[in-house]
């Protein structure tokens, strides 16, 4: 099996499971793009909010040693940190974490939005 192959079969899986991690947040789809253009192809998760998108979450393939991984913000340690997935449901569990975290930021904003026009 050709290294793109590995790639195009984990992008089917989490294809097959986005529609049930989206409904889990009423108003929100998650969509997937991928890009293979580059050294360590991509898959990148975003949403739509008053036709704006908004990417939350990257997963990056490398190649060479068939892995999949992203990076994270480490509140702990306050730096970026590399997590390696080993199996489907770490990457939905990621996906799931990374549109949560980005969904409190947004209302976040929009909070002080009110206050500060008021």
């Amino acid at each position: 099996m050709s290294n793109l192959e590995w790639l195009s079969r984990i992008e089917q899986a989490i294809s097959i499971s986005l529609p049930e991690v989206s409904a889990k947040f009423d108003d929100y789809e998650i969509r997937l793009t991928v890009n293979t253009t580059k050294k360590h192809p991509s898959l990148s998760f975003y949403t739509e909010i008053d036709t704006k998108i908004f990417e939350f979450c990257t997963i990056y393939f490398d190649p060479v040693n068939q892995e999949l991984y992203s990076y994270y913000w480490n509140e702990d340690f306050e730096l970026n940190s590399k997590i390696l997935f080993t199996e489907l449901e770490e990457i939905i569990d990621f996906i799931y974490d990374a549109f949560f975290d980005f969904l409190d930021h947004v209302e976040e904003d929009d909070e002080n939005e009110q206050v500060e026009s008021s």
